[in-house]
């Protein structure tokens, strides 16, 4: 009973929130085009599958990338800022202020900045990365 249990309620959750997620739309007349029913969600998945599959193999690249970049920023900043009290003491202030701007704030920046490429997508997040780190 215990291991019927361990799959059962986890099914009847997603049950129970996909219905409630249909009678949410229904009772209260939501536009498609803001919220799509599951039946829609699920029609769309199974039409354009292989794409939405072939988008999220990018985006953990260009995630994967971002991280790796930003990570390696991050500890390349903080030898920097242990070996030289100068540097440290010149670009902490910067670091921090940088660090307190909200990313979103910024991103409209980025984007004219960057660009939308997939290389240009991928170097915003060291900065949301190895802000942190600081």
């Amino acid at each position: 009973m215990g291991r019927l249990r361990t799959v059962l309620v986890p099914v009847l959750s997603l049950v129970a929130l996909v219905g409630l997620w249909q009678a949410t739309i229904t009772v209260f007349h939501i536009k498609h085009y803001l919220i799509p029913t599951p039946l829609e969600v699920w029609r769309n998945l199974s039409a354009n599958g292989l794409l939405l599959l072939a988008d999220t193999g990018i985006t953990m690249f260009e995630s994967v990338l971002g991280f790796l970049v930003g990570t390696l920023a991050g500890i390349i900043t903080a030898i920097v800022f242990v070996y030289s009290k100068t540097l440290e003491q010149a670009f902490y202030p910067y670091a921090v202020a940088f660090k307190v701007v909200p990313l979103v704030a910024i991103a409209p920046i980025l984007i004219i900045g960057l660009g939308m490429g997939s290389l240009e997508r991928s170097s915003w997040l060291p900065r949301s990365v190895s802000s942190p780190r600081l």
